[in-house]
């Protein structure tokens, strides 16, 4: 028996094609429940995130840990800038 290790993008390529969700700290995400949240913390051993969902006043509502799963996109890539 052969056992292989995958890294999660090299999976979710194999997988979906093409398609690969890449996430990382300061993207913006939509949820599969419908909320919009900032990534603030990537948990790459299992693949979760802890997400700052706020209002319009940018005041924090819920900072939830959520997987790969429960993100249905991202909305928007952080670009840092010089």
């Amino acid at each position: 028996m052969i056992t292989i290790q995958l890294n999660r993008d090299l999976l979710l390529y194999i997988l979906k094609g093409s398609d690969v969700m890449t996430i990382k700290e300061l993207d913006v995400v939509l949820l599969k429940n419908g909320k919009e949240g900032t990534v603030l913390e990537v948990y790459t051993q299992n693949n979760d995130y802890l997400i700052e969902i706020s209002n319009e006043n940018g005041e924090t509502l819920e900072l939830p840990v959520v997987n790969i799963n429960d993100i249905e996109k991202v909305i928007y890539h952080y670009k840092k800038t010089p």
